[in-house]
C-alpha cells in the first residue's frame, strides 16, 4: 500500500500542476480576448478597398495621419478651454465680491429691470389717480416690494451713465405707455445728465451719510434740469400721473429713502400732547419744476 501511494503521489502532483497551468493559460487567453474586443470598439475600423482581383481587401489605418488629427483636435480643445477660462475670469472680475454668507443675485438685463419697474410704477399711478382695480392691489403691492428690494442695484446704475439711462428710459416708457421712438430719444438726454452728475459727485455713492441737505439741493437742481429736457417727450406732462412718474423713476436710486415724520397728537384721556409718527418709504425729492 505504501509503495502504491509512493507511485501515485507524483502522478497526482503532476495532474494538479497541469490543471493549474491550463487554468492560467485559459484565464490569460480570456483576458487578451477582452482587451482585443475593447480595442476593437474604440479603434478606427480599416477602410475597405477593392483589389485588382475584385475582392474586398482591408486597408490598415494610417497611424501618422491619425496621430496628427488627434493632436490637432487636442490643440483645438485646449484653445477653446483657454478662451472659456479667460471669459470666466473676466466675468468674475466684473462681479462684486461676496464675503461670508453674502449672496449675489442677478436681476437680469438692465432693460428688463426697467420694464418691471415701469409696471410697478404704473400700478402706483393707478392708485394715485384712483383708477386701481381692487383685485389688482395685492399684485401691485408685490411688484413695488420687488422694486424696493432692487434699489441698491439701481443705485449702482448711477455710476455708469449708459446703464442708468437704459434703465430709466425703459421704466418711463413702460410706466407711461410711450412708443419706442420716444424711449430712444430720452435715453441720450438721461445719459448726458448723469454723466455730468457723476463728474460733480451727485450720484448715489457720493450721498453723505450725515447732513445731506446741501448735497440733496445740488442733486435736485440737476434732476430738475433733466426733467425740463424730458418734458416734451412726456404726454400730458401737466397731469399728476406724468409728474409722479418722472419724480419716481428719475430719483429711484439715491432719492429712495425712508422717513419717519412726527406730529403732535392728543389722547382723549389726556390733555397733554403726545408725539405720533408715520414711516414713509419712497421718493420724496425733487418734485417736477412745473
Amino acid at each position: 500500500m505504501k509503495a502504491l501511494l509512493l507511485t501515485w503521489a507524483p502522478a497526482v502532483a503532476m495532474l494538479v500542476l497541469a490543471f493549474w497551468w491550463w487554468k492560467g493559460l485559459w484565464q490569460e487567453g480570456a483576458l487578451l480576448a477582452e482587451k482585443r474586443t475593447a480595442l476593437g470598439r474604440v479603434a478606427p475600423q480599416p477602410a475597405a478597398t477593392v483589389g485588382p482581383t475584385g475582392k474586398i481587401a482591408a486597408k490598415a489605418p494610417d497611424l501618422p495621419d491619425l496621430l496628427t488629427t488627434t493632436l490637432r483636435e487636442i490643440k483645438t480643445e485646449g484653445a477653446a478651454l483657454a478662451e472659456l477660462k479667460r471669459e470666466a475670469e473676466d466675468l468674475a472680475a466684473r462681479m462684486p465680491s461676496a464675503a461670508g454668507d453674502e449672496i449675489i443675485v442677478s436681476f437680469g438685463k438692465v432693460e428688463d429691470m426697467g420694464s418691471e419697474t415701469g409696471v410697478a410704477v404704473r400700478g402706483l399711478l393707478k392708485q394715485f389717480t384712483g383708477q386701481e382695480d381692487p383685485d389688482e392691489l395685492e399684485n401691485s403691492a408685490l411688484e413695488w416690494m420687488r422694486v424696493q428690494g432692487r434699489v441698491p442695484e439701481i443705485q449702482s446704475f448711477e455710476e455708469t451713465p449708459a446703464e442708468i439711462a437704459r434703465f430709466q428710459s425703459r421704466a418711463l416708457q413702460e410706466a407711461l405707455g410711450l412708443p419706442a421712438a420716444t424711449e430712444a430719444a430720452m435715453q441720450p438726454l438721461i445719459q448726458e445728465a448723469f454723466a455730468e452728475m457723476a463728474a460733480q459727485g451727485l450720484t448715489a455713492r457720493h450721498k453723505p451719510s450725515t447732513e445731506p441737505e446741501a448735497w440733496i439741493k445740488k442733486r435736485s437742481r440737476a434732476l430738475r434740469q433733466l426733467m425740463l429736457k424730458l418734458r416734451p417727450y412726456v404726454p400730458e406732462s401737466e397731469g399728476p400721473a406724468a409728474r409722479q412718474a418722472l419724480t419716481t423713476v428719475l430719483n429711484l436710486g439715491a432719492g429712495f429713502e425712508t422717513k419717519y415724520e412726527t406730529y403732535p397728537r392728543t389722547d382723549s384721556s389726556d390733555t397733554s400732547p403726545h408725539l405720533s409718527g408715520v414711516v414713509m418709504t419712497g421718493v420724496h425729492w425733487p418734485k417736477v419744476p412745473w
